[in-house]
Parts: structure tokens; sequence; C-alpha cells
């Protein structure tokens, strides 16, 4: 009889779970800033679907901190999938993500949840000293990664190109590298601007 109740205090043990801790971080991704008093769910999801999906129990509802942080005690069961949503913070040019699922055997139960409001940019690029057979390269990337150096933009002969209006692009820094070749001699230019969220800035490379 004592076999059968320890053995049946094993199984509630495992079924429950264990304690975990959560960290979760809302951030702005260009300053680090966190969103306060944005809110965040957790759901647990059950291990089967209905005819109409799946089924979430919401086990948590929370608050992001002045900090844009938070900390949650979870009892998290085993072979259970549990999801953690929360909302954009306004109009952003940049989102990571508004979601994590994640299970038991999670490697450290830390969120983060990153966001860039917009700027606006309009960009010109001339060639003021054309010899004809000019080539200029252009590089460009920002300060949280959604634009990287990857994509080499080439500009032929006596080039001008500008932009129609302004584009959207996340606010923080943009960096810019390019490249020029004139008469056999290649050059190589570096420069970084800044924009707020909401600024708008007029860009100009001459070569």
């Amino acid at each position: 009889m004592k076999i059968v109740m320890i053995a049946c205090m094993l199984f509630l043990v495992i079924s429950c779970g264990k304690h975990n801790t959560i960290k979760v971080t809302a951030k702005n991704a260009a300053t680090g800033e966190g969103f306060a008093d944005l809110g965040f769910r957790i759901y647990r999801i059950r291990p089967y679907t209905t005819p109409t999906g799946q089924i979430q129990d919401l086990v948590y509802e929370g608050n992001f901190n002045n900090n844009g942080e938070a900390v949650v005690d979870l009892r998290i069961r085993k072979n259970r999938t549990y999801k953690i949503t929360t909302i954009s913070p306004g109009p952003m040019c940049y989102i990571n993500n508004t979601s994590y699922t994640f299970g038991s055997n999670h490697s450290n139960f830390k969120f983060d949840f990153l966001f860039a409001p917009c700027a606006y940019l309009k960009l010109k690029i001339e060639n003021v000293n054309c010899e004809g057979g000019d080539l200029m390269v252009l590089y460009q990337g920002n300060q949280i990664g959604s634009f990287n150096f990857n994509q080499p933009w080439e500009h032929n002969g006596c080039a001008y190109w500008e932009s129609n209006g302004y584009s959207d692009i996340p606010m923080g820094e943009q960096y810019y590298r390019w490249e020029v070749t004139r008469n056999g001699v290649t050059q190589e230019f570096h420069d970084t601007i800044y924009l707020e969220a909401g600024e708008y800035k007029f860009y100009e490379i001459n070569y």
C-alpha cells in the first residue's frame, strides 16, 4: 500500500512540473529603453486539437515595469508547450517577435521582445566628379541589424539617384560604406548618421 501511495505521489509531482523563473523584457532595440506598462500573457497549450484548433489556457497575465522588464515564477509542466505573447507598443519599423513558445526543457527561460519606432529618410546619390567610367558601390546597414552590409548597390558612370520620397526605417544609427573606383583607383569612405523616432532626414552622398 505504501509503495502504491509513493508511486502516486511521484506521479503527481512529475505531472505538475516544477517552478521556473521566467524573465521577460520589452525594449527599444536602438536605445535599450524599456516599454513600461506594456502587457504580456503566458498560455499553456493543450496537447490536442479540436475542430476549431488548439486550446490555449491563460496561466499568467501581467505588465512590464518601468524598465520594460518582468519576472514570473511559474510551474512548468513536463511535456507541455507554453506560449508567451505581447503586442506592439505602437507603429513600429522593427519587431523581432511578438510571441515565443517554450517547454520544460527550455535553456534559460529568458525572452526578449525588441521594437524600434520609425524614422524617415530620403537619400540622394550623385557623382559630382564624373569621368565617364566611374563605379560606385554602396553598402548600407543599421544598428539593429534589420538591414546589413551584405547587399552591395552599384552605380555606374555619371550616376544620379534620388528617392521619390521619405522611406520608413527603424530609428537609430544608419551605417554607410561606399567604394569609388575612378581611373583604376579605388577609395573607400564611411559615414554614420542617427535618426530619432519620428525624425525626417535628407542624406546626400556626393562622390
